[in-house]
């Protein structure tokens, strides 16, 4: 996602992702809920364990998407353990 936004965290913004409402809650709270990720064209995303695994068995997402700023998409891989991107 591409695009002029501001974050209450990092203020103007030029690029973003969107990742599931499950990890951008849980970065406000400094917890680790997964995060398998992806993209291209500079456009990212992720998800939560939670929703991967629903997805995967067939369930709709559970939780909605939401935008982060790259700053945030950034810290909330971090502290998921920096996992590789899905392929």
């Amino acid at each position: 996602m591409s695009g002029g936004g501001t974050c209450l965290k990092h203020g103007p913004q030029e690029s973003w992702a969107i990742v599931c409402l499950g990890i951008g809650d849980a970065l406000k709270e400094d917890q680790a809920v997964g995060f398998v990720w992806g993209g291209d064209d500079g456009a990212r995303w992720a998800l939560c364990s939670h929703c991967d695994k629903q997805i995967a068995q067939g369930h709709a997402r559970p939780h909605k998407p939401v935008p982060l700023c790259n700053a945030c998409f950034i810290e909330a891989w971090q502290l998921n353990g920096k996992p590789e991107k899905f392929e």
